[in-house]
């Protein structure tokens, strides 16, 4: 089993193999993607260019043919949606109402998405709801195929955090330029927003799901909480950026506690703490069952509480093919990537 995280600059994992019923981790490795993925959403081929060329350089590190591969999108590459629906409204309904919203907000770039959502029912009916670039999903899955290997689950990484139970009952935070990205699991579904200080405070905003939940779990509501609220923070932070969240208690997992790393001789030299607990969350986890697969169709996907329901769901249509054109580096350059003559000979995943 390869376990893959998957950046908008590099493409980190490790490579797992089972001995005596037991997981081992027998390689870890990370490569430099070399063009960033962002500025080519929409172009399938050359997405497909540039993660084919990435991959390709690890092949003497690690072995894809025949392995079953499991890869974690960053958060940034994604959009995150929580819609909320009447308990009466049928989930056929329910879709055609969230893909409304998703074209209102983005226009006629909507249709370069893959939609894929999960529901939650308690009290009432919450969706979750990410969205992928169509292009990066289908050159993901061509490029691990054409290896070959086999593609199994393609997420976010949050996902693997949110349905870690060490993350139980209390915030997750993701650094970035500005503040932190933040998700919370409740009963009734994730919430998420930023955290960021203002006038020497932290904020929260450009919140989605239960705000008043997220808020208490903070701290940031009324009363203030007596002991420091804990979050999960899996990376390092320099020692400014912890004093902005200096009224947060950080706790953090040990990666790895009990997956023994074979040849254990500085591998780990060069995976960052946050990677390394995205990877760890990844093997510990029932990572084929996780929800918003990638891999699979577009829409609502199974989960328990849909199981109930007896209405179609109804899928996406596939993306068009884009026009092929050569890579173009935005800025002065405009040289092609090379790319494998066999590898247009695949098939594309839709």
């Amino acid at each position: 089993m390869i376990y893959l995280l998957l950046s908008d600059s590099h493409i980190t994992g490790a490579h797992c193999s089972s001995k005596k019923d037991k997981q081992i981790i027998t390689a870890f490795f990370c490569e430099k993607l070399p063009y960033p993925l962002s500025p080519y959403f929409g172009e399938e081929e050359d997405l497909s260019q540039i993660l084919f060329r990435a991959l390709s350089g690890l092949q003497q590190t690690v072995a894809f043919e025949e392995s079953s591969i499991a890869v974690a999108v960053s958060d940034t590459l994604v959009h995150h949606d929580i819609t909320e629906v009447d308990k009466e409204l049928p989930l056929p309904d329910a879709w055609d109402y969230i893909q409304w919203k998703h074209q209102i907000q983005w226009g006629n770039k909507a249709d370069t998405f893959l939609s894929f959502s999960r529901v939650y029912e308690q009290e009432k009916t919450v969706f979750h709801t990410v969205h992928c670039d169509s292009a990066l999903v289908n050159a993901v899955n061509l490029s691990l195929k054409s290896l070959p290997a086999f593609p199994i689950w393609m997420g976010t990484e949050s996902s693997v955090l949110l349905e870690d139970s060490n993350c139980d009952d209390i915030p997750i935070l993701f650094e970035r330029t500005r503040g932190f990205d933040v998700y919370y699991r409740t009963y009734v579904g994730p919430s998420m927003g930023k955290l960021n200080v203002r006038k020497g405070s932290l904020r929260i905003s450009s919140v989605k799901g239960e705000e008043k939940s997220l808020t208490n779990a903070l701290g940031l509501g009324k009363p203030k909480p007596r002991k420091k609220p804990q979050v999960y923070l899996s990376g390092r932070l320099t020692q400014a950026k912890r004093k902005t969240i200096a009224s947060l208690r950080i706790i953090r997992t040990n990666p790895f506690k009990n997956i023994p790393i074979e040849n254990d001789d500085g591998t780990l030299k060069g995976i960052g703490m946050h990677e390394q607990s995205i990877l760890s969350g990844m093997m510990t986890g029932n990572i084929g069952n996780y929800p918003q697969n990638f891999f699979l169709s577009t829409g609502i996907q199974d989960t328990p509480e849909i199981q109930k329901q007896s209405s179609p769901i109804p899928e996406e249509k596939p993306q068009p093919k884009k026009k092929k054109k050569p890579l173009k580096k935005p800025g002065n350059f405009s040289s092609p990537l090379p790319f494998s003559s066999f590898l247009s000979a695949c098939i594309f995943w839709e």
